[in-house]
């Protein structure tokens, strides 16, 4: 794995951090798969995009943030899939 800025006492993100937060992510998916019919996007395309914002988020904010950033994404999501379970969008 590449050295980032971290190790000099700076925090700055770097495509290998992008890369890398997608793969684990992917992992996820092996377990949990996400129904890419009829959607007009590549799982890895999707995959990167989300680790750019997440690592841009986690670096620029403290602890308390990223948990309050963590916990609105988790319940748009869950009220996403309740509305899709139920047949309103």
């Amino acid at each position: 794995m590449a050295n980032t800025t971290e190790d000099y006492g700076l925090r700055m993100n770097t495509e290998d951090d992008v890369k890398l937060v997608a793969a684990l992510a992917q992992e996820v998916e092996i377990t949990d798969p996400i129904n890419w019919d009829n959607l007009n996007l590549a799982p890895e395309q999707a995959y990167r995009m989300m680790a750019a914002h997440v690592t841009d988020f986690f670096d620029d904010n403290d602890a308390l943030t990223n948990k309050a950033i963590l916990a609105k994404l988790l319940v748009e999501n869950f009220t996403l899939n309740l509305r899709l379970q139920s047949g309103n969008s």
